[in-house]
């Protein structure tokens, strides 16, 4: 009985719902669904995918695949939502039917926006330049110059 009431207490820890982790995904990513059957729908969805996690995730821990995956802001999309959201965002790099391949699609369009661009760019004028920080004594510059650049 102690075995029992041990594995229980500990099982009951160390996992959470399915409908804990819906809470923790729409609280993180921000999803408010106003309509209860959306937020069914989108439920079922995201049970779907986390099952499907689940399943890889356990491959990759016996070493059958070389990647693990987790919950992320697409966890409620359907593959057909998912492929729709790619290719408004990336347009004809990834169409399905094309016989060129995406390293050759990448290149062409690659070489189409190089040819637009100029030769130089003054940032101070774009006002991208930031006034110097005080990191005091910590030793960061390096982190302030960096992230500087990528914003």
């Amino acid at each position: 009985m102690r075995r029992f009431i041990f594995f229980w207490f500990v099982a009951g820890v160390t996992t959470s719902t399915d409908l804990d982790q819906w809470a923790q995904f729409k609280s993180k990513h921000g999803r408010v669904y106003t309509i209860t059957q959306e937020d069914r729908k989108r439920f079922s969805i995201f049970k779907d995918n986390l099952q499907k996690i689940e399943h890889h995730n356990a491959k990759y821990e016996k070493g059958e695949v070389s990647y693990a995956l987790k919950i992320t802001k697409f966890a409620d999309m359907t593959w057909d939502e998912f492929k729709d959201f790619l290719r408004n965002s990336f347009g004809d790099l990834i169409e399905d039917n094309s016989e060129k391949s995406y390293e050759s699609r990448l290149e062409e369009r690659n070489e189409e926006t190089i040819v637009d661009l100029p030769t130089a760019v003054d940032w101070n004028q774009k006002g991208a330049v930031t006034k110097v920080k005080d990191q005091g004594t910590c030793g960061s510059c390096w982190a302030f110059s960096a992230v500087s650049n990528i914003i």
